[in-house]
Formats: C-alpha cells, structure tokens, sequence
C-alpha cells in the first residue's frame, strides 16, 4: 500500500518551508540589527 500525496501534505510542506524562510529571514534582520546598533 503506497502512500499517497494528499493536498494535506502539500499544505504541511509549504506550511514548514514558509516557517523557515520566515525564520532565517528574521535571524538575518536580527544581525543587521546588531551590527548597526552595536
């Protein structure tokens, strides 16, 4: 029995890459941040 790909996993799959450009998005905004108020 193969696994099949539900719209549901298309959904999981954008919702986590969404996270982690959001993510490294915000750590990059963090170090400008520091590096110009440092």
């Amino acid at each position: 029995m193969r696994r099949q790909h539900t719209g549901y996993d298309v959904l999981l799959h954008i919702f986590i890459t969404s996270h982690v450009i959001i993510a490294t998005y915000h750590l990059l905004f963090s170090l400008v941040v520091l590096i110009i108020y440092a």
